[in-house]
């Protein structure tokens, strides 16, 4: 696994895994507690015409009934343990890819993908999920 910090605050490990897989579910699921970052987030995905839809952080259900979506945004500010369990639980053998938002407080041993860190910014945000999932044709 190879993992490197780029100077805007993206912080990328990619496995040798395909860039993208489809799963029963699909689409971006997205997960925070704050409205704004929601907003942000949707409003970004579905520029880049990205089928999304958001849970409470409370509600795993749809994960762990198997409707795993491609790619899972994790706001974890300010929930360092919450953001370890939620993380955990996504991961797996057959995981989404996990994009985890934070601030300073996200733990470096969080499972994720990639973490970005706050502000959100749509163009950073956008970059993000296109190195995950790939461009879409």
């Amino acid at each position: 696994m190879t993992s490197g910090k780029f100077s805007y605050g993206l912080s990328i490990s990619m496995s040798g895994q395909p860039a993208f897989r489809k799963r029963t579910g699909g689409g971006v699921l997205v997960m925070t507690a704050d409205a704004v970052s929601r907003i942000v987030i949707e409003g970004t995905l579905r520029r880049m015409g990205i089928a999304c839809r958001s849970l409470d952080m409370a509600a795993l259900a749809p994960v762990a009934d198997g409707e795993m979506p491609d790619l899972v945004i994790l706001d974890c500010t300010r929930a360092a343990d919450l953001c370890r369990r939620h993380a955990g639980i996504l991961a797996g053998r057959n995981r989404a890819k996990l994009i985890v938002i934070g601030d300073e407080t996200v733990p470096e041993d969080v499972p994720a993908d990639m973490i970005l860190r706050k502000p959100i910014i749509p163009d950073r945000l956008e970059q993000a999920v296109f190195s995950l999932l790939g461009t879409q044709d």
